[in-house]
C-alpha cells in the first residue's frame, strides 16, 4: 500500500498522469477494471477522468466514457463519505445507466472521492461477468476506501497546485508588462 500511495505522490505534478496512476494501481491491486469519475460543474453527473481494465481491450473504455447521472445511491455515498457495493443482478440495471447497452457487470465497488468535505467524484472498481472472481470482501472495501481517501486528497492538492501555478503565471505576466 505504501508503494501505491508513493506512486500517487510521484504523479501529483501531472494531473492526467495522476488520475491514470490511481486507476491503474487500484485496478491492479483489485484485479478489476477501475475508473475515476469526477462531478460535473453542476454536480448532476459524473464524467470519466481516467479508466483502466487489466483485461485490455477497449470495451470497458467505450462505456467508461459515458457520463452517468448522480443517482440517489451515489449522492448518499458522496454525502456519507462511505463506499458501497452495487450487486447488479441484471443487464437492465447497467443499461439504465449506460444507454445503448454495456458490458455485463456483476458488481461495482463505489468509493467516494471527497477531500476537505468537498465531493470530487467516485472511484469505481468493476467486476465483469466474464471474470471468475468472488464478491468483494470487507477487506477489499476497506482497502479501496483507504486508497480512495488518499487519492481524493492527492487530486485536491493537484488541483490546488494547478490553480496556484495559474495565479503565479498571471502575476508574472503582469510584472512583465
Amino acid at each position: 500500500v505504501t508503494d501505491v500511495l508513493r506512486s500517487f505522490a510521484d504523479a501529483a505534478n501531472d494531473y492526467p498522469r495522476l488520475l491514470q496512476t490511481i486507476v491503474e494501481r487500484v485496478g491492479m491491486i483489485a484485479g478489476c477494471a477501475c475508473s475515476i469519475r469526477l462531478l460535473t460543474g453542476d454536480g448532476q453527473k459524473l464524467e470519466t477522468a481516467a479508466f483502466f481494465d487489466p483485461r485490455g481491450g477497449d470495451q470497458f473504455g467505450k462505456y467508461a466514457g459515458v457520463p452517468i447521472p448522480v443517482t440517489e445511491s451515489l449522492r448518499n455515498a458522496l454525502d456519507s463519505q462511505k463506499p458501497f457495493i452495487d450487486e447488479l443482478k441484471s443487464q437492465r440495471g447497467v443499461e439504465e445507466v449506460h444507454a445503448g447497452g454495456a458490458p455485463v457487470v456483476t458488481r461495482v465497488l463505489v468509493a467516494p472521492l471527497v477531500a476537505r468535505d468537498a465531493p470530487l467524484g467516485c472511484l469505481f472498481v468493476v467486476q465483469h461477468a466474464d471474470v471468475d472472481a468472488p464478491s468483494f470482501t470487507g477487506d477489499d472495501v476497506e482497502l479501496v476506501d483507504a486508497l480512495s481517501r488518499h487519492a481524493a486528497l492527492t487530486i485536491a492538492n493537484a488541483r490546488l497546485m494547478r490553480s496556484l501555478e495559474a495565479i503565479e503565471r498571471a502575476r508574472s505576466h503582469e510584472r512583465s508588462i
